[in-house]
């Protein structure tokens, strides 16, 4: 099996919608994990700007673009994301207030992209939320000290989730 890697740090679903068949497709790849934040992380999103309807109807359709397209020519699409940004709403530093819930909303965008699609949704907000120490712990994070990147055990968290999703996705093959 072959798996493609054609992330670009930063971009936004728009951005690979332009660059899909080229970056992703044209490879034919046998399966694709799709995993960004960049729509909700992005400085120049407030989020003022993210909770706006239209903002969200532009993203969703691009989503579904993108996630049609990759479902009519790959055997295998996964999408997850988004995480966290400041390991949760309870101690997020000054740059992540209000992102707790535009996270919460573009998450279940994805859920809802993904199942009219009809392609592997990974809840990976919920399982980081859910994996949280309590107490809370700053040293017991998921991520790295930028509040964005996942550290050792946030990469365990996703790590895992997707190969139980191939894992499925393999035993549905035979």
């Amino acid at each position: 099996f072959t798996f493609t890697n054609s992330g670009k740090n930063g971009q936004k679903i728009k951005e690979l919608r332009q660059r899909l068949y080229t970056d992703v497709i044209s490879h034919r790849p046998d399966g694709v994990f799709l995993f960004w934040d960049s729509d909700v992380s992005s400085s120049e999103n407030t989020v003022d700007h993210l909770l706006k309807e239209s903002t969200q109807t532009k993203y969703e359709e691009d989503l579904r673009f993108v996630v049609s397209s990759l479902r009519g020519n790959i055997s295998f699409v996964i999408v997850g994301g988004p995480i966290l940004m400041g390991e949760g709403p309870w101690l997020q530093p000054r740059r992540f207030f209000g992102r707790s819930k535009v996270l919460t909303l573009y998450s279940n965008i994805n859920s809802r992209v993904c199942v009219s699609e009809n392609v592997t949704f990974l809840n990976l907000r919920k399982a980081f939320l859910d994996n949280i120490p309590k107490p809370f712990l700053l040293n017991g994070g998921f991520l790295t000290n930028d509040g964005e990147h996942g550290n050792t055990r946030g990469t365990k968290i996703i790590i895992d989730a997707v190969s139980n999703a191939l894992s499925d996705w393999l035993r549905s093959l035979y």
